[in-house]
This record gives C-alpha cells, structure tokens and sequence, in this order.
C-alpha cells in the first residue's frame, strides 16, 4: 500500500528503490515493479549504494526491539 501511494502521489518526494525482506523466498520478487533485495543485513548497503535519505518501515506487528535493531542498523 506504501508503494502504490509512492507512485500515484510524486508531489510526495519519495521513490521506492526496494523492499527489505527477512523471507528469503522473497528475494528477487517484485511488488508493484519495485524488487526485494535481500533482507534488513543489508539496509547500510542498500543505503549507501542508492544515496537514500529515508527508510520506512513498514511492520504493523513487530516488536519493538525488533524495530529498535533496524533503526540501530
């Protein structure tokens, strides 16, 4: 839903470059033509290579420690 509101709504100033997904079965997929990279190991990588200035994260039903150690990654 983060998406599709991304692409039909430009005057936000947000482009998807991909999703972050721990279920490897995911990997290499695409939702809405935006591709799984990998999993939250790689979200400093995925950070420096794309020069992203915004991460959203979008897991309505994870702990909050696991929330704590994506933002400490």
């Amino acid at each position: 839903m983060i998406v599709k509101e991304m692409q039909a709504n430009p005057q936000l100033g947000l482009i998807p470059v991909g999703f972050l997904d721990d279920d490897s079965s995911k990997h290499g997929a695409q939702i809405h033509g935006i591709p799984v990279l990998g999993d939250r190991t790689i979200i400093s990588e995925i950070v420096q290579e794309n020069q992203i200035a915004e991460v959203i994260i979008a897991m309505p039903t994870a702990p909050g420690s696991t929330i704590r150690e994506i933002l400490s990654i």
